[in-house]
């Protein structure tokens, strides 16, 4: 569900930011389209810009939880899914459009810069040093707690799969060694009927008929050790690509969102009569985001099944509970 939310706010920056902003772009920087959709469209910028942060916030901290109580995170309703979707897209707005009206109100006061160059070239002016700090002091708390609950859940689940494939090992190699080819017993020609072996010794049939003992190594022994490394590459590969997915997401949404936010706390130039270069630079590298989002998410086999799961919920009849998060 998270997953289909984030889709829909990059689907919002798709179809509802990035053309207005080409068409800006293509009027030398002017804006054609008034003050009412100026302040519309900065309202809307900033508020899914927020609602991008808490939705990677929030998936981390889903996938946190996933690993470290995993059944009680089965347990996660759709009303449990439903009510963190609302807080990430209604905190943001609320905010944004609380944001805009002072900014709206300073600009009503303000001499140096009249209403009619920003909304001619509808960009935000600068902030004052208090509200400044405080936006500063905002987006570094969120960047900071997402940065946290990604390496916390990266911990996590290094830990879980080192104890999810280690008893696995033991079962696997008995499997190898019983469609194996025959081992031989240690009986020798004297007559040894093969005694000394372990008693965790199993039988096959050899060709003429007498049961041939093979010997299961334990976990300990040195035949294990080797019949068990040849597992190790295929557990480091998964253990390797679900942390490098986790950090690719993260580093992803930092380089594109930082700048943008650096870049809004303190822009360049206020009064020019055009867009420099800059800041549609930032601007659209914080658009970039969304375009790569579908790479990183969509294109992840889990992240598919629990599409198609939502997407079949009411053919199940909406009886069962849908998955919060990436599965």
């Amino acid at each position: 569900m998270l997953l289909i939310s984030l889709a829909l706010c990059d689907m919002c920056f798709g179809f509802l930011i990035m053309p207005l902003s080409v068409l800006q772009i293509m009027h030398n920087g002017l804006w054609p389209f008034g003050r009412p959709l100026c302040y519309v469209m900065n309202t809307m910028d900033l508020s899914l810009g927020g609602v991008s942060i808490l939705h990677v916030l929030c998936l981390a901290l889903d996938r946190y939880l996933a690993i470290r109580i995993p059944l009680r995170h089965r347990l996660l309703t759709c009303k449990t899914g439903l009510m963190t979707i609302a807080f990430c897209w209604a905190f943001p707005v609320l905010f944004s459009t609380s944001l805009m009206g002072y900014l709206t109100s300073l600009w009503n006061n303000d001499r140096t810069t009249t209403l009619q160059d920003v909304y001619q070239l509808c960009f935000i002016p600068g902030f004052n040093p208090n509200l400044t700090t405080t936006l500063l002091t905002l987006f570094l708390l969120l960047y900071t707690a997402t940065f946290l609950v990604v390496m916390l859940t990266m911990l996590e689940l290094r830990s879980f799969l080192k104890k999810k494939f280690k008893p696995t090992f033991h079962s696997r190699v008995c499997h190898a060694i019983r469609d194996a080819p025959i081992l031989k017993s240690a009986t020798n020609r004297d007559g040894n009927d093969g005694s000394d072996l372990k008693s965790g010794s199993s039988s096959r049939q050899n060709v003429s008929g007498q049961m041939t003992p093979a010997v299961i190594p334990s976990e300990g022994t040195p035949t294990f050790q080797n019949l068990a490394s040849a597992a190790g590459p295929a557990v480091r590969r998964v253990n390797s690509k679900a942390i490098l997915t986790m950090f690719s997401i993260f580093a992803c949404f930092t380089v594109c969102y930082v700048p943008y936010h650096l870049f809004l706390m303190f822009p360049d130039n206020l009064h020019s009569h055009k867009l420099e270069f800059s800041a549609v630079s930032v601007l659209w590298l914080s658009y970039l985001n969304s375009a790569i989002n579908p790479a990183l998410y969509c294109l992840n086999r889990s992240a598919r099944k629990a599409l198609v799961e939502l997407l079949c919920y009411r053919q199940r009849g909406g009886k069962e509970k849908l998955r919060t998060g990436l599965s």
